[in-house]
């Protein structure tokens, strides 16, 4: 009888166990951020590789198929890329005085390459030789995080650029450079502007700046992005419109249409829509399992840098509700450039990944 009375309670237990195990696996779905469920990796295809010394933290295209990685320790290294699928190092150029390049941009048409070290000033670099970049100068601040860069198509010269700087102690910072009938020799600061629509203090910790239009939009960590409107930029003619809060950390943004997209650090992707740059307003954010770092539009879709999560892949039919359909696996997505309708990934453990859409 006592046996009998044991064996039911055993029967009964595992009963209850094996109901209250099923519960707590719908409840992990159901709590989920990413729908990893429902991903397709077949939609990004690798199309070739290319393992780097240092940490890939940037790219940079230079003229005809050359790319330039800031790769960290291992300072600038060049990639010939002529054969996408099978992309080889080429060359590298020292970090100058053991510092981190942790950022890179490269104007081809005025054999100009940009970079900023650890330090955070911006080095200026002869790419006369596209393979063998001669370091200059340095300008700007030693506390610029990340720059955009104007060129011939805005100044009118290819012996000029505008440079805007997200700067961690002044914010946005926008100078101009000319080095005149002595190429590089004579880098000058044409003009500058200095802590535009910060007053006396900077607002958060400024990410990364993007220029679109006649519209500026700098990322600024914990206090979401900042839109500035240039109304004449030779005059020092720049208002500052208004800040979007984001529920994360901004890293950078991009423009599409009447939406803006951030790459809102461990809050995933945040997303803004209005009328006009002055009536843009929060809409949702979409929670990834990475850290979002970066993000690009490519045709219909968006690519997300989402860090150790790799890079997300969103169908923006709807443009304000971005679908999740695709996630290809790499150690860690830094960043994200397109060129030729290839996506070129900054992977920081194992270099430069190529892929495309497969359609």
């Amino acid at each position: 009888m006592d046996l009998n009375i044991n064996l039911n309670n055993i029967k009964m237990m595992k009963f209850l166990l094996f109901h209250v195990l099923i519960m707590l696996i719908l409840a992990g779905c159901l709590n989920r951020n990413s729908p990893v469920d429902y991903i397709d990796d077949e939609m990004l295809e690798l199309v070739g590789e290319c393992r780097t010394t240092g940490y890939a933290e940037d790219i940079a295209f230079g003229d005809s198929s050359l790319i330039y990685i800031a790769a960290g320790e291992a300072g600038i290294e060049i990639i010939d890329a002529s054969n996408y699928s099978a992309p080889v190092l080429s060359g590298f150029v020292d970090p100058l005085s053991e510092e981190n390049i942790v950022r890179v941009a490269a104007i081809p048409e005025s054999n100009l390459l940009l970079s900023i070290r650890s330090s955070k000033k911006v080095s200026f670099w002869d790419i006369t030789n596209s393979h063998t970049p001669i370091f200059k100068t340095s300008h700007m601040s030693d506390r610029t995080e990340g720059i955009f860069v104007w060129a011939q198509e805005k100044t009118g010269s290819a012996d000029s650029v505008i440079i805007f700087a997200a700067d961690r102690d002044d914010g946005l910072k926008i100078n101009g450079f000319y080095w005149g009938f002595d190429p590089f020799n004579t880098i000058q600061t044409w003009w500058a502007i200095e802590d535009i629509g910060f007053e006396e203090n900077v607002r958060g910790w400024p990410q990364f700046v993007t220029v679109v239009d006649s519209m500026i939009f700098l990322a600024s960590d914990q206090v979401g992005v900042d839109i500035f409107r240039i109304n004449d930029i030779f005059s020092e003619d720049v208002d500052f419109v208004k800040n979007m809060d984001t529920p994360g950390s901004a890293r950078c943004c991009v423009v599409s249409d009447t939406v803006i997209y951030v790459a809102d650090g461990n809050q995933g992707l945040a997303i803004f829509s209005g009328t006009s740059m002055e009536k843009m307003i929060y809409k949702r954010n979409l929670p990834t399992d990475g850290y979002a770092q970066w993000v690009e539009i490519i045709e219909d879709k968006l690519l997300l840098a989402d860090g150790s999560n790799g890079v997300l892949l969103y169908d923006l039919e709807n443009n304000i509700k971005p679908e999740l359909i695709s996630r290809y696996d790499i150690p860690y997505a830094n960043i994200i450039r397109i060129k030729n309708n290839h996506i070129f990934v900054a992977d920081k453990y194992n270099g430069l990944v190529i892929l495309k859409l497969k359609i």
